[in-house]
């Protein structure tokens, strides 16, 4: 049967439960008062009810108890099908789940998948696989690579959505990230820090990570956080063929915060090649904000090459100079070749090289460019 478990919460504390039988059917003799009631049965999600008054006889309503679907270790081949994920998953040290095309997980409230082994989840371009939410009214909390987890793991191919704490967080590893998007994902964080759970990075976030991302859609992820797109902190992230686009902090005006597109800090050496980063919004740096420092001890870099940089927006009180296209305050070792910065809200650039952008040429098409071959 099913436990149905009692739990007083007024006028005093109180506990007892009872089972059903095989029809579902149960009673029970309580003390007056107003109860929790919890059902749960091994292999299917808990469900608990309202706090409910409790004074006389009472019929309680049917209910239905949701099977689990997957939950916890996971390895070998999941097949293509639709999953339910009711319990958190991971896939354990020195193990690899293969994940088959046209796979979707759909994960119920504040679940995660965690990888501490390999993950192969390598869809193709006409039969994806799907990270995503259970239902509209629900939000999982992404996935997380762990610490020392292996560097052949991929995500190939894939649409990850409706995290309310990040989409993909990747901790001192390196998987390969290419030809997928990232989307609707959330997360808030004050904290610039060196710890897994510190830092930004609605849509992902790359920590003490030199993965390679390529081809990947970033956009519509948001928060009162940092690097609402992508944040990267050490490591040696590579961002190539991708676009960037309409990850905003919704609050930046009162809640600042740096970077809407990207935000690299703390000793990244960032390459940002053949991409667009565009409509993005945050207090300072809409489209990329470079912080160079960890108790002045780490030196970041970043280079952008062949990139369009536009219509980047940054709204907090900071908004004068705050370089809505790239914001580079405090020394990160910055190059940009052959790269198009436009129309971003308030100026293209906030940098304390007084070289770049300003030393104007004439390229072979006559149209104004610095030396280095921005336009």
């Amino acid at each position: 049967g099913i436990k149905v478990k009692f739990q007083r919460v007024a006028p005093t504390s109180l506990t007892d439960s009872t089972y059903t039988d095989s029809t579902g059917y149960f009673s029970k003799v309580l003390e007056s008062g107003i109860y929790k009631i919890n059902f749960s049965k091994p292999g299917f999600i808990n469900l608990q009810l309202p706090d409910m008054p409790l004074y006389q006889n009472t019929v309680i309503e049917n209910q239905t108890l949701e099977t689990i679907g997957l939950s916890g270790e996971l390895s070998g081949q999941l097949v293509a099908g639709t999953y339910k994920v009711g319990a958190d998953i991971f896939v354990p040290f020195n193990k690899t789940l293969v994940i088959e095309p046209g796979t979707i997980l759909k994960f119920k409230n504040d679940l995660s998948f965690m990888i501490y082994g390999t993950l192969k989840a390598e869809g193709t371009r006409g039969d994806s696989i799907k990270f995503t939410r259970y239902s509209s009214d629900i939000n999982w909390r992404g996935i997380d690579f762990k610490e020392n987890s292996s560097a052949s793991s991929l995500i190939k191919y894939c649409v990850i959505e409706y995290s309310n704490d990040r989409g993909i967080c990747v901790y001192k590893c390196s998987p390969s990230i290419s030809n997928s998007t990232i989307q609707y994902n959330t997360h808030y964080s004050d904290v610039l820090g060196m710890d897994e759970e510190d830092g930004g990075g609605a849509g992902l976030c790359l920590k003490f990570s030199s993965s390679r991302v390529d081809n990947v859609m970033v956009r519509y992820n948001s928060g009162i956080t940092m690097g609402c797109g992508i944040f990267c902190s050490n490591g040696n992230p590579y961002i190539s063929n991708s676009i960037i686009t309409n990850n905003v902090n919704p609050s930046a005006y009162y809640q600042q915060r740096p970077g809407g597109g990207i935000m690299s800090s703390y000793g990244a050496k960032l390459t940002i090649e053949n991409s667009v980063i565009c409509y993005n919004d945050n207090t300072k740096g809409g489209g990329i904000y470079l912080a160079s420092t960890y108790g002045g001890s780490l030196i970041a870099e970043a280079k952008v090459l062949n990139c369009i940089i536009y219509e980047n927006t940054s709204l907090g009180e900071y908004n004068s100079g705050a370089g809505a296209g790239i914001y580079n305050p405090n020394g990160t070792i910055l190059s940009v070749f052959n790269s198009l910065l436009w129309n971003n809200h308030n100026d293209n650039f906030h940098c304390i090289d007084p070289w770049l952008g300003s030393n104007v040429t004439v390229n072979s098409t006559e149209v104004s460019c610095v030396a280095y071959g921005i336009i």
